[in-house]
């Protein structure tokens, strides 16, 4: 793609007038390239999601540059993968041949160690090479995607910019590879004119461009494909017809298989199969190359089925974040804990007091000052925090409502067997004794958990429906440990058995890097509560 690489060198230059603020763009490429550098697909997939919601012509340059090292990276890794796998094979015979050599005594050993070393070598490169293919072949659409993303997501100002970075990089390819390349980027602009140039392609007066512009088409798929799919079946290139029929096998629907039948007619040799395998797989259906019986099938039950629909490449939706909190945040009305504010009068709060809460909160594990000593207002570990944020929401509970507080780590300890008024003496008291408690052991979550709805009564089975507890706030920084249940699948399962008549709302906190925050956030989506992630 050598034509991107130049396009990219000669619109750098349009950076340094970008109204967007570099540094921002720098950080979101910086958190980009941490991601797409994971083994993990899920990782890279999320971080170019990420990067295009930067909407900005910058953002198309940089994902063409992007494009363009992962083709460059994946052709070396073929070439190189094909050579390495063909000496292995010669290595391979060569180590099995001294091998048994060795065993006759006809060779010394270190003879055979060499081959056996040089076959392990290869062997690395086959698997290192297999890898990257692997890895980046899956990953080529969602790029190609993410630039119609960030296109779709630009102002109107900045639309035309980012388009002509596009198509600036057809203008000046020169290869058909190079040419091909940019085409699959084009065909997922969800723009007209964008339309409207790629569909052009299809008629250029070089049967292999428009072989590569039939070919993006058919990435692209749908609705979209049918038409320039159709218009090529009469192509003086039979390699073009060929593509063309392989879109319409894909497209499907009533008109595809009429258009296939219209090839059948006009085709011999190879194309006959093709159109014949295109109908068999469209129609379920398989009458070999009788034109006749294949249009009397369509002309019965074309209908009936399946049509192509068009499907826009929309922009993934934001997967919801949980809010950043602040210590203390909350509104002046009702109890709030951590940022999560709730009118309820009757809350349990069940707070991990495991061994890792002795741990600052930005860091992982115990040794923050205070090790495993007891809780202090306004100290630095993950403890201190929970209980300084924890006296705050107590101290806000209104007059009339109840509370009741949970520790867990190895085991579970409550505060009182029954919920207790929210008056001062209450306040005080619930003071005391959190600053004689410190952090030791495992967690024990689900226990803590289970506690917490105890307090709740037996929801619908109580004659007046009545529950000593509306809301439970869960605070933990993670995973379960220690108790009864520790897979956080089982947890989700047993808590809707508990909750399903109850409906107490569970809100979670989950503090610091090592918690397992799609678990929190689910739970607390399942059982109407909000989830915060605090890290700082």
């Amino acid at each position: 793609m050598a034509a991107i690489r130049t396009t990219c060198a000669l619109l750098a230059l349009a950076l340094c007038g970008a109204s967007v603020s570099a540094q921002s763009f720098a950080q979101q490429k910086d958190a980009f390239e941490t991601g797409f550098a994971s083994n993990d697909q899920k990782v890279r997939t999320k971080a170019i999601e990420d990067i295009s919601t930067h909407a900005h012509p910058e953002t198309v340059r940089y994902l063409l540059t992007v494009i363009r090292d992962v083709t460059d990276k994946l052709t070396e890794a073929r070439s190189t993968w094909a050579e390495a796998t063909v000496k292995r094979g010669s290595l391979r015979r060569e180590e099995s041949r001294l091998r048994q050599l060795l065993t006759s005594g006809r060779i010394g050993r270190k003879q055979w160690e060499r081959a056996k070393a040089e076959l392990a070598a290869v062997e690395a490169q086959c698997k290192e090479h297999r890898r990257i293919i692997e890895l980046d072949s899956g990953i080529g659409v969602t790029l190609r995607k993410a630039v119609g993303w960030t296109v779709s997501r630009c102002s109107e100002a900045h639309k035309r910019s980012a388009i002509s970075a596009v198509t600036t990089a057809y203008r000046r390819a020169k290869e058909i590879e190079d040419k091909a390349d940019v085409l699959r980027i084009m065909v997922w602009v969800d723009l007209p004119e964008m339309v409207a140039a790629v569909e052009r392609e299809t008629r250029h007066r070089e049967a292999p461009t428009r072989v590569a512009a039939l070919r993006a088409i058919e990435e692209r798929g749908g609705l979209r494909a049918l038409r320039p799919a159709v218009a090529r079946l009469k192509d003086d290139s039979w390699q073009v017809r060929a593509q063309a029929i392989r879109i319409l096998r894909k497209v499907g629907g009533s008109e595809a298989a009429e258009s296939l039948c219209d090839a059948l007619e006009g085709e011999d040799g190879r194309l006959v199969t093709d159109a014949v395998s295109a109908l068999r797989k469209i129609t379920g259906q398989n009458f070999h190359d009788n034109v006749h019986l294949w249009r009397e099938w369509i002309g019965k039950n074309g209908d009936a089925l399946a049509q192509p629909t068009e499907i826009a490449n929309a922009p993934p939706l934001p997967k919801k974040r949980a809010p950043v909190a602040k210590r203390g945040a909350r509104h002046q009305a009702g109890t709030g804990f951590y940022g999560i504010n709730t009118r309820s009068k009757h809350i349990v709060y069940v707070i991990d007091f495991s061994g890792s809460m002795s741990g600052p909160l930005g860091g992982r594990g115990p040794g923050g000052p205070g090790g495993n000593g007891p809780a202090k207002v306004g100290g630095t570990r993950k403890v201190d925090g929970a209980v300084t944020e924890l006296l705050k929401s107590i101290d806000s509970l209104p007059k009339g409502g109840t509370f009741n507080v949970i520790l867990f780590e190895s085991g579970v300890t409550i505060w009182k067997d029954k919920m207790v008024p929210a008056n001062q003496k209450s306040k005080k008291a619930i003071r005391q004794w959190l600053l004689e408690k410190g952090p030791l052991g495992a967690t024990d979550l689900f226990g803590g958990l289970e506690k917490g709805f105890g307090f709740a009564g037996r929801g619908s089975f109580d004659r007046h429906y009545q529950s000593a507890v509306d809301t439970i706030f869960l605070l933990s920084d993670g995973s379960p440990s220690a108790g009864r249940i520790q897979a956080t699948g089982d947890i989700l399962r047993e808590i809707r058995a508990l909750n399903d008549l109850r409906r107490i709302a569970v809100h979670c906190v989950g503090l610091g890097r090592a918690i397992n925050a799609g678990f929190l956030r689910r739970l607390a989506g399942e059982n109407d509560g909000e989830f915060v992630h605090v890290t700082k």
